[in-house]
């Protein structure tokens, strides 16, 4: 959203919580009310989460809107770092998963780069 729609971080960050949180809720109900295979340790989980996610994503979202774009963005970007390495760290992946996670995240991030340089046309 905010590189190909040039959408403003302050604005697609609490977005995105709110499309993260349906998406959330019709998975639940999906997998619990209709397939019948979320598991009783999954849903524990759940449950779990709820509170927190309750408390620091209205707290995320005030505190995004007292920050700089370029603040914002520089906090997201040392996440998603941090959240890479440590997945790395957890996952221990062999050299053929390595390669191809290096494969996916070098292509991805020509993908965004092509987006950031296209000029999108109105219609």
């Amino acid at each position: 959203m905010t590189i190909y729609y040039r959408i403003d971080e302050k604005v697609a960050v609490p977005s995105s919580v709110i499309i993260m949180t349906i998406e959330t809720l019709l998975g639940f109900f999906l997998h619990a009310g209709i397939i019948h295979d979320f598991q009783n340790e999954s849903f524990e989980m759940w449950i779990v989460c709820v509170p927190v996610v309750a408390v620091f994503a209205p707290l995320g979202s005030f505190v995004i809107s007292k920050v700089s774009r370029r603040g914002i963005a520089a906090f997201l970007y040392v996440i998603l770092i941090v959240q890479f390495i440590g997945a790395m760290w957890v996952i221990k992946p062999n050299l053929q998963q390595l390669g191809m996670c290096l494969i996916v995240l070098i292509l991805g991030l020509s993908t965004f780069l092509y987006l950031s340089k296209m000029q999108r046309q109105i219609n």
